[in-house]
């Protein structure tokens, strides 16, 4: 998917350095792109620097599994629904100068970290007939919410309800270990939701 497909960086409104900022970390390449072309780009989340980040529920299941905390059929119901998920996403920070942003996405501090306003992208949120875009925070997971994921993995359920609310949601994209935290992430997710899984045909919607 093209990011000219989800959102057209001219339309966007001012920067006001009073308001409230949300900061893309990019290669200088990157920031080249963005300025001529006038275009944010979203990848794929499986292709995404954050991939491991990004599995957060898959990474708990397996943990699960190798402690037979689950069986093997639930675990791979969980893996079945998890494939198949396609979405697209690029992140933003809260913070305008972090180092550890600087050191994973600017080219090890030759990029940029370029400013956008967080009013300005929501009004630019496209939505089609098989695709939504979400800008969203980032829920940094403790020990409380862990346990709260590993119940809802052991009461897995192979029914479309489930299978919605819970797989094909948004949690698997905003999901992050707590020592994370730092980073204040915001990210911008466009899911796909009309797949075809086995046993339950075309999913209209997952909203």
């Amino acid at each position: 998917m093209e990011g000219k497909d989800i959102i057209n960086a001219e339309k966007l409104k001012p920067f006001d350095v009073y308001g409230n900022v949300l900061y893309h970390y990019c290669s200088m390449e990157t920031f080249k792109s963005i300025i001529e072309k006038k275009e944010l780009w979203l990848c794929n989340a499986r292709h995404s620097n954050d991939s491991a980040e990004l599995q957060y529920i898959m990474y708990i299941a397996k943990q699960m599994k190798k402690d037979n905390t689950i069986s093997d059929l639930i675990y791979k119901s969980v893996e079945k629904f998890y494939g198949g998920n396609q979405a697209y996403i690029t992140c933003f920070s809260e913070e305008a100068n972090l180092l550890s942003q600087w050191r994973g996405y600017t080219d090890d501090g030759k990029g940029f970290s370029v400013g956008f306003h967080r009013s300005g992208l929501m009004d630019n949120l496209p939505t089609g007939d098989k695709f939504k875009t979400f800008l969203k925070q980032i829920e940094y997971v403790d020990g409380k919410n862990k346990d709260e994921i590993q119940q809802t993995i052991k009461n897995f359920n192979e029914n479309e309800a489930f299978f919605k609310n819970f797989m094909y949601g948004l949690n698997q994209y905003i999901w992050k270990d707590a020592s994370f935290g730092e980073e204040k992430e915001v990210r911008l997710i466009t899911l796909l939701y009309i797949i075809s899984i086995s046993n339950f045909g075309q999913i209209a919607s997952a909203f």
